[in-house]
């Protein structure tokens, strides 16, 4: 009976505190109290208040500092409460500031750097995903490099339906490539860590996403690739997900577009560890040469890795597929496949 009585009270103290923005909220006790581990009701309510309490304040330093501190605490919590965070970080990203050249003992700093570091494994998958994602993605729940569970996820959980009201996905990408350039800058994360999102961004259909992008794109484009979990990345945004035994046909990420599958395998092209890579060489070979949207340059891409993977790819893992390759070249040639510019 007396939950039922808090809850009508809250449900009361919502309605008439959502549209009266001039009153404040206590962000501060609202995240303390999150901190202390409550119980799943109690985290659930607590999140929702702590959103009004960023709507209603119009201090952005004052969001910024509370966005860092949820960030930490969201290590400790289930994957719909830290969308709810994720999504409080989506609409401060523009306002967020990262001096390149920090002051000596800037603790502030060294926090937020310390957060970055903590919570790369939940970061750098979700603004990849939302720099892969697009207006048509948007309309249809899925595109090019996504997932309908991972566009779900990012419109709903994320929040970025909100985003779109509050600025716009442009500037939230915009928003994304300053901050990876900076923390790139400072060495917060390695290059090859952001390589995958550079290459997103600088293909991007709009200019002032991908214009922006270059100098952070230049950062991240190792000479040689020798880090095998960015390897595995990049094929499987070329790629796509197959369809395995268990999984759902709302978790099958698309290939990303040809511009972008392009500049991958220029960089794969450049990664012994990627020419040594079986079977995903295989089906990039298969893909982009006979695929129903490949063109003349991301055919002529993949003869160039096929050329260097001939030459460098060692004799062992080559030749359980040296037959596939070459009827895949066989057919390639008898088809005519590249046509005149």
């Amino acid at each position: 009976k007396t939950q039922v009585k808090l809850m009508q009270l809250l449900s009361h103290l919502n309605k008439r505190l959502r549209p009266r923005k001039e009153i404040p909220l206590p962000l501060s006790a609202l995240v303390s109290k999150l901190r202390s581990s409550p119980g799943p009701m109690q985290r659930n309510f607590l999140l929702v208040y702590i959103k009004m309490a960023f709507d209603h304040e119009v201090d952005n330093a004052i969001k910024e500092k509370y966005i860092f501190q949820l960030l930490e605490i969201s290590s400790s919590l289930p994957r719909a409460n830290i969308l709810s965070i994720i999504s409080l970080f989506f609409l401060q990203l523009p306002h967020i500031t990262l001096p390149r050249v920090p002051k000596n003992d800037d603790e502030e700093f060294e926090f937020k750097v310390k957060v970055f570091k903590e919570r790369k494994e939940l970061l750098l998958p979700l603004l990849l995903n939302a720099l892969l994602l697009d207006k048509e993605a948007w309309k249809s729940g899925s595109g090019p490099g996504l997932s309908y569970d991972s566009t779900a996820e990012l419109m709903k959980g994320g929040g970025l339906s909100e985003v779109e009201q509050k600025f716009s996905l442009i500037t939230l990408k915009k928003a994304i490539v300053k901050l990876l350039d900076t923390l790139l800058s400072l060495s917060v994360y390695e290059n090859y860590e952001l390589l995958p999102h550079a290459i997103v961004a600088i293909n991007d259909t709009i200019s002032s996403v991908s214009d922006p992008a270059t100098s952070f794109y230049k950062q991240t484009n190792t000479k040689s690739l020798t880090h095998t979990p960015t390897v595995k990345s990049l094929f499987s945004l070329l790629l796509g997900n197959e369809k395995e035994k268990g999984r759902k046909d709302t978790e099958l990420r698309l290939a990303v577009s040809v511009r972008c599958r392009i500049s991958i395998i220029e960089q794969l092209t450049k990664s012994e560890v990627a020419l040594n890579t079986f079977p995903q060489s295989l089906q990039l070979t298969y893909s982009c040469l006979f695929g129903t949207d490949s063109t003349q340059k991301l055919k002529e891409a993949t003869l160039k890795y096929l050329f260097w993977m001939f030459k460098l790819t060692k004799t062992k893992l080559l030749t359980p597929f040296a037959p596939l390759l070459l009827q895949a070249l066989l057919k390639f040639l008898k088809e005519g496949r590249i046509v005149a510019p």
